[in-house]
Formats: structure tokens, sequence, C-alpha cells
């Protein structure tokens, strides 16, 4: 197996598992309240699909007609990105942000913005092997 594959089955299933643990305390507020904090369930259900999305990636990485290397590094893109995105939601709510973007918390927007971007240039790249290699 390709070290690209192994990187987004590694962020994948940590993504899956950080979700699943979510559940707990997302059922936990749910049965006090008639709904969860934003950000935990943005975190709950953003790392389900985020890691659901890193372990369909690995079909993906197969079809690529990039180097080795290149998909390495998308691999660590996408797979750092997604991680770093459910750790700022989960931030937000373990520090009882209702809007970040009011709020302005010190270090999050920061951790979106550099998660986002590196999501974007991963997914780009890795994009146009694949097309390029289905297309060709």
């Amino acid at each position: 197996m390709d070290t690209a594959s192994k990187i987004l089955i590694i962020g994948g299933m940590l993504a899956l598992i950080h979700s699943f643990v979510l559940g707990f305390f997302f059922a936990k507020e749910r049965e006090q309240a008639a709904q969860a904090n934003r950000y935990l369930v943005m975190a709950h259900v953003g790392t389900l699909m985020g890691g659901t999305m890193l372990l369909a990636l690995t079909v993906a990485v197969r079809y690529s007609n990039l180097s080795a290397g290149l998909e390495t590094f998308c691999a660590a893109l996408l797979t750092a990105g997604m991680l770093a995105l459910g750790t700022k939601d989960t931030m937000n709510w373990q520090n009882g942000v209702t809007d970040e973007f009011k709020q302005r918390p010190k270090l999050t927007p920061q951790i979106g913005v550099v998660a986002v971007i590196a999501m974007s240039l991963g997914l780009l790249v890795l994009g146009v092997g694949v097309l390029s290699a289905v297309l060709a």
C-alpha cells in the first residue's frame, strides 16, 4: 500500500473515532436541552463526513498520475486540514463559543483558515492528478 493511502486511512480512522467519541457528548447534551452547542454538532458531523471523505480518497489516489511524493503531500494536507477542522470545532465547543465570527476566540479562526487552505490545495492538486489520468 502506498504512503498516501496509509495517511488517508489513518486520518480517516482518527476522524471517525473522534466523531464517535463526540457522539456520546452530543447525546448527553441533547438529553438536557432541545439543541446541542452548534460547534459540538459541527465537530461531530464534520469529522464523520471528513473521515469518510479521507477513506474514499484512497480510491482516488490509486487513479492519480501524480508522483508518489506529490500524492503523499496532498494526502498529508487533506488529512491535517480535516483533523484541524475537527479540533477547531471541538475547541470552540469546549470553550463555550456560540459564534466564532462574532466572539472571535483567539486561536480557532486561524486554525480554520489554515485547515481550509490546506484541504483546498490538497484536493485541487489531487483532483488535477486524478482527472488528468482519467481523461487521458
